[in-house]
This record gives structure tokens, C-alpha cells and sequence, in this order.
């Protein structure tokens, strides 16, 4: 379907005819993206296939999975997808991005609540950038499903098994990636203050309405460095 972006997402509607389609794409640049959540680490990776050449790869470690959620890692995998076609001299269109979330592929369309927002609008301007810089920009953001031995989505899933070791396995990131930017994420801000306060045997978010709609319209508003928003949490 095509949306207010500059590019097109389909999802296909069943395992099977998604398989079959992406053995019949012909796209000369096909690039895959994964999230990965290993050991309580959280890390994402994009490789970009392109006929007659080397896969390139980018992974980037988002943090514990205290703080990040395999979610936000596969729509940062959206955004090294993009980068990596960013970087690409004389990319060919159309081209095809491949994920394995269908959640992340409909998060640009506006279905989210505000979880990885700005994450996705990275993406999304990325992308358009792009539109503006080729004249045939033609992209289509499509779902494969995971461990059905598709080449491109096994390894997207081990370069972001290895990007959840640590910052050092890190790509050279856009700006916006680089270290301590990324934002908490509600849902796991919720996951570690369930995990810290088993105890009291009460729902945090129906006892404290209040206190998790700050929370959340904290991080709506501020793009605030992950170190200093923790300060202002005390409780988490």
C-alpha cells in the first residue's frame, strides 16, 4: 500500500505467499533488517544485497533490554536499511527492504501510538531524501517471514545477534544513533518497573495513571539523551 511516504509497504497475506514472492523478486538491490534480543541486550543490523557485489552490513547496539525493546531494534534496522541504501553509489530502483515485523512495517503508516515514533520518522525522512535525490525512486518496504531459510533475513539475524555484544561491534552511525541519543522506550520503562516492584503485588500503571501518561508525554517531548532521563525518574 502506499502511504503519505515517499515509499510503498506490502504485506503479503500469508506466510507462504510471502515466501513465494520474495523468490520471485527481481529488485537488483534487496536489503534485509532484523532486530535481536540476546542475553538482556538489544541490537539491530541491516544488510544490503545488491547483483555483482559484496553484501554491506550495519548493526548498532541500542542498550539493555531494560531500557529498549526488540521493536524499537527492528525499526532501527529500518533506519540502517535506509542508510545503507543512502550510502550506496548509484543505488538502482526499484529496490525492496525486507523485514520480518509486520508491526515495524505498519509503524510508518501512522498505526502506532507513539512507541519508536521517532524512530520510524527517522526512517521516513531518510527515505525521503532519497526520493528527492533520484528522479526514479521507486522502494517497497515488504515483510519475509523469519526461520524460513531466506538468505538475506538469516543474516540480518545473526549481524544483529552480534550487534546485541556490545558498542563495539557499532557501524559508523548517523548522528541521530549515536551514543546515550536513543530514548527509553515506555514499554520497557514499564517492564523494568514491574521487575523492580514484584513486591507490591499492584498494577503500576492502574494505581499511578498519572504518573505513566508523564512519563509518556516526557518522552513525546523531549529528545532527551538516555543519562539524563533516567535522573528525572527517579522510581524506575
Amino acid at each position: 500500500s502506499m502511504n503519505s511516504n515517499s515509499y510503498s509497504t506490502h504485506i503479503a497475506p500469508s506466510k507462504k505467499q510471502a515466501i513465494e514472492e520474495h523468490s520471485q523478486n527481481t529488485d537488483n538491490i534487496q536489503v534485509y533488517c532484523d532486530g535481536s534480543g540476546h542475553q538482556g541486550n538489544i541490537g539491530a543490523a541491516a544488510v544490503l544485497f545488491r547483483m555483482g557485489k559484496h553484501p554491506c552490513v550495519m548493526c548498532y547496539y541500542l542498550g539493555k533490554d531494560e531500557a529498549h525493546t526488540v521493536f524499537e531494534a527492528e525499526v532501527v534496522g529500518l533506519s540502517l536499511a535506509a542508510e545503507l541504501i543512502t550510502t550506496e553509489e548509484d543505488p538502482t530502483f526499484p529496490l525492496s527492504i525486507f523485514t520480518d515485523n509486520q508491526a515495524a512495517i505498519q509503524s510508518g503508516e501512522g498505526f502506532y501510538s507513539h512507541l519508536g515514533a521517532y524512530l520510524i520518522d527517522h526512517f521516513c525522512s531518510r527515505m525521503k531524501k532519497l526520493a528527492r535525490k533520484n528522479s526514479n525512486f521507486k522502494s517497497t518496504v515488504r515483510w519475509v517471514p523469519g526461520h524460513s531459510e531466506v538468505h538475506g533475513n538469516d543474516e540480518a539475524d545473526k549481524h544483529a545477534k552480534k550487534a546485541t555484544e556490545g558498542h563495539q561491534n557499532n557501524s559508523t552511525t548517523p548522528n541521530f544513533l549515536h551514543y546515550g541519543f536513543l530514548l527509553l522506550s515506555i514499554s520497557a520503562l514499564k517492564a523494568a518497573y514491574h521487575h523492580l516492584h514484584i513486591t507490591d503485588g499492584e498494577d503500576y500503571g492502574a494505581s499511578h495513571p498519572d504518573s505513566t501518561i508523564s512519563i509518556d508525554l516526557t518522552l513525546r517531548s523531549y529528545n532527551t539523551p538516555l543519562p539524563n532521563l533516567l535522573l528525572n525518574f527517579p522510581n524506575v
